[in-house]
């Protein structure tokens, strides 16, 4: 179905409540985990955002430890998001793995532990795959502005990447429409994650 066609997330809405994540990597089989003095102060949250970003772009499959078929050429994406302050980045691996990171230190970290969070980011990831023709390779990595979209495919050969407007992708103007919306998916589902916790512990209060 055509992104014009379906409801989408605003990516500004849903990642205003999310809090940075205080975990010494991406978490492998927890449940993700919330908040952190990082996302109270917004040099450390900068700081922590390009870490984290910058940490998978140069890294390799074998260095972050993803796991998965070596013969799938792409075994990651990132999707960077220019807000109206700052960016948002949503990050998948092959594995199951899936991150958002905010500029402004917000966020959250792993998932892969949870079925719909996992699913959604091996969705992503075979997208790219499928997309990976359409990208040219980069060796640098800029934050998009506001209202741009950039993508960047993981390979074992290096970092290939597109970039179009959020309209374009909304409206199914730009080849990477799909992958725009498998990565809103994965908002989705640590919306939909974050939400039942929180209807848990109101439901269950200590």
């Amino acid at each position: 179905m055509p992104a014009s066609s379906r409801p989408l997330l605003t990516i500004t809405a849903v990642l205003t409540g999310f809090l940075l994540l205080t975990s010494p990597g991406e978490a492998r089989g927890d449940p993700p985990a919330t908040a952190s003095e990082a996302s109270q102060d917004p040099k450390k949250g900068a700081d922590l955002y390009q870490h984290l970003r910058g940490r998978i772009l140069t890294g390799t499959r074998a260095s972050l430890g993803v796991s998965g078929s070596s013969t799938i050429p792409v075994w990651g994406v990132l999707m960077d998001m220019g807000l109206p302050q700052g960016s948002a980045t949503v990050m998948a691996l092959l594995d199951g793995n899936a991150s958002i990171y905010l500029s402004t230190g917000g966020g959250f970290l792993g998932g892969v532990g949870q079925p719909p969070i996992r699913q959604a980011a091996v969705r992503m990831v075979t997208i790219a795959g499928e997309l990976s023709r359409e990208a040219k390779a980069t060796s640098e990595y800029p934050i998009p502005a506001f209202g741009q979209i950039t993508f960047y495919l993981l390979t074992d050969r290096g970092v290939l990447t597109a970039s179009a407007s959020e309209e374009d992708l909304q409206k199914a103007r730009h080849p990477f429409w799909k992958l725009y919306l498998a990565g809103q998916d994965v908002i989705t589902q640590y919306r939909l994650f974050d939400e039942a916790r929180e209807a848990k512990r109101a439901a269950h209060p200590r």
